[in-house]
């Protein structure tokens, strides 16, 4: 059964895992004398629920490059927690975080695991964004008995089921097949230029997508990996262009790559489409792209979306400095999932507990900020399965529509 559009005008089509996913091949993160972990405390709003609190800690890069991505579904999670927690908690009890800067270290990572999953009030660990630092922790979740949710990336090693793993991040498993679905389907002579800074994980998005247009029209004409640390991606651009790359798909890029790469598209008079298969859907990247013929995907509406109610409603909660990142969005709604999970587990809520709990909870964001239903199952451990296509309106960032990222189970179709 093929992959259903929900929208039939699409001009094309982003995969949606984020730069987080990628960057284990670059080792960055902030300068720190110490790799042992910080704990950042708990949520700083006053709260009207008493008791003793659930305990969240987060692991993930919230400095580095790949900050600008871990940082804000961290905030949007602690904001949800602390408008909840204003509002009487859970079960009558707050939930409070604890955080440590994973600095894109895998043994800075390996630590802060360590260090939490032996602290008896932890109930569960968020975060782990970086596949290269969530795959030796999968077995060490079972051992300890604490589930850990990825966001904003997943590891495919723990999808779509693993006991003790949960993703609340983009999964590249649905996304390949869409994409090679959509372009087989919209432009059936698609020729793709796939760029992407060089880990495992971007050569095995480029080595999947080449698998699935196979035989469809649509080509992969060029693929060109930059050093991570690399700021000028002007001969990857031209590489693409002279191959006769009618799209040019970026598949991880850091801040300064994705600049050189609009840039170069310009200066080179690439006038074909360009996709963000990673990291290019915030309000600034739009703003420089500057063109019709630029597309991203966004797992979640963004804040600055406030003409939605629900994103208005969001908004309004929050308490101290306005958000203005998208992924900020994915972290109030895993806030939501948590607090569900939470609820069923009730007061005295173990960490099996909230496992099995986190395996029924499933429903419909009531602040609309998802493409469809999130949440977890007991077959089925991507906690969001839709995501949303926007284009540029010549101002601002537009919806054009919204795709399934599964056509099969366990994740989707029947």
């Amino acid at each position: 059964m093929n992959r259903k559009l929900r929208q039939r005008d699409l001009v094309v089509l982003a995969s949606s895992a984020s730069l987080a996913l990628f960057l284990g091949a670059c080792g960055g993160g902030s300068d720190d004398s110490s790799n042992s972990p910080s704990t950042s405390g708990t949520s700083s709003s006053s709260s009207a629920a008493s008791g003793k609190p659930y305990v969240i800690a987060e692991i993930s890069d919230l400095s580095g490059p790949v900050g600008v991505f871990d940082t804000p579904p961290y905030d949007g999670m602690k904001a949800y927690f602390d408008y909840l927690n204003s509002t009487g908690g859970v079960n009558g009890r707050p939930i409070t975080t604890k955080a440590s800067d994973a600095k894109g270290d895998v043994q800075t990572t390996l630590a802060s695991f360590t260090q939490y999953s032996g602290q008896s009030d932890v109930i569960a660990i968020t975060g782990l964004g970086l596949d290269t630092q969530m795959d030796p922790l999968l077995p060490k979740l079972a051992s300890t008995g604490i589930a850990a949710i990825s966001s904003p990336s997943s590891t495919t090693s723990g999808l779509p089921y693993n006991k003790w793993y949960f993703s609340f991040g983009e999964d590249y498993g649905g996304d390949v097949t869409a994409t090679a679905q959509y372009l087989s389907e919209k432009d059936s002579s698609a020729k793709i230029g796939y760029v992407a800074f060089d880990s495992p994980a971007t050569r095995s998005v480029a080595s999947n997508l080449t698998k699935a247009v196979a035989g469809t029209g649509v080509s992969v004409v060029g693929k060109e990996f930059l050093p991570p640390t690399a700021t000028d991606a002007s001969q990857a651009i031209s590489s693409l262009v002279h191959a006769g790359a009618t799209w040019i798909a970026i598949g991880a890029a850091t801040d300064p790559q994705f600049t050189s790469i609009l840039q170069n598209a310009k200066v080179q008079n690439f006038d074909g489409n360009i996709l963000a298969i990673a990291g290019g859907g915030e309000d600034s990247n739009f703003k420089l792209a500057s063109t019709d013929k630029y597309k991203a995907l966004r797992s979640f509406h963004s804040p600055s979306e406030t003409n939605l109610p629900g994103v208005a409603k969001m908004v309004s909660e929050v308490d101290g400095a306005k958000p203005d990142k998208y992924y900020y969005s994915m972290g109030w709604a895993l806030g939501e999932v948590i607090a569900k999970a939470l609820t069923t587990c009730g007061s005295d809520c173990t960490r099996a507990g909230f496992r099995d709990a986190l395996e029924t909870t499933s429903f419909s964001d009531p602040y609309g900020l998802a493409a469809s239903a999130i949440g977890f199952s007991d077959t089925c451990h991507q906690g969001f399965r839709s995501t949303f296509v926007y284009g540029w309106d010549g101002s601002k960032p537009v919806q054009e529509g919204s795709i399934d990222a599964y056509n099969k189970p366990p994740c989707g179709g029947s």
